[in-house]
């Protein structure tokens, strides 16, 4: 016989408060701060804090409450058990027709990617086949160019100094100073 804890929101602040806020700034187990700084349920298939735990193999839907009545490689934790077909990578559900929910991948969608959601396609799962901003590179494009490299990707290579080469625009132009002596003429200093 198998037992399953029930999922209670309740947090634990300076002062004992249940429901969806915790703090300004934080939610409570099974909410996220959405962009509008509301803490809302997490997305079916995903419990905890900062819904960053996903569903237990075998159980599915808001806050991982149901538990899937099929074989547990059927079961999806987003929508529960899914015929079994084959399926192409990145699709499930009748005929096929339903793709992965975002984040999730593979085989009738059933794996999380360990990766931004940006970055996660639904038939291979995380993909560096993100457009970083010029100068950056890396799966979430966090990471600088390091000289001598510069540009899209970090692809391209600076032929001046490390000190002189920018991540973004390469090498950078020299500083060319007028200093003028109203007794003499002009002399250019580089």
């Amino acid at each position: 016989m198998r037992f399953r804890i029930l999922f209670v929101v309740i947090c634990f602040c300076p002062f004992v408060i249940t429901g969806k806020k915790c703090y300004e700034t934080r939610c409570c187990a099974g909410y996220y701060l959405n962009a509008s700084g509301v803490c809302v349920v997490c997305p079916r298939g995903l419990y905890g804090v900062q819904c960053s735990t996903p569903c237990e193999r075998g159980y599915f839907g808001e806050l991982c409450n149901s538990k899937c009545h099929c074989p547990v490689e059927l079961c999806n934790a987003s929508i529960g058990c899914v015929r079994e077909q084959v399926c192409p990578l990145g699709l499930y559900g009748i005929n096929c027709s339903v793709p992965c929910p975002q984040g999730y991948y593979g085989k009738l969608c059933n794996t999380k990617c360990p990766c931004p959601d940006e970055l996660c396609n639904s038939s291979i799962g995380c993909t560096n086949k993100h457009d970083c901003p010029l100068g950056f590179f890396g799966e979430n494009c966090s990471a600088p160019c390091r000289p001598p490299l510069y540009g899209k990707q970090c692809n391209n290579r600076c032929d001046c100094s490390d000190e002189q080469c920018d991540a973004i625009i390469g090498c950078k132009p020299e500083r060319v100073v007028l200093k003028f002596d109203p007794k003499s003429r002009p002399e250019i200093l580089t």
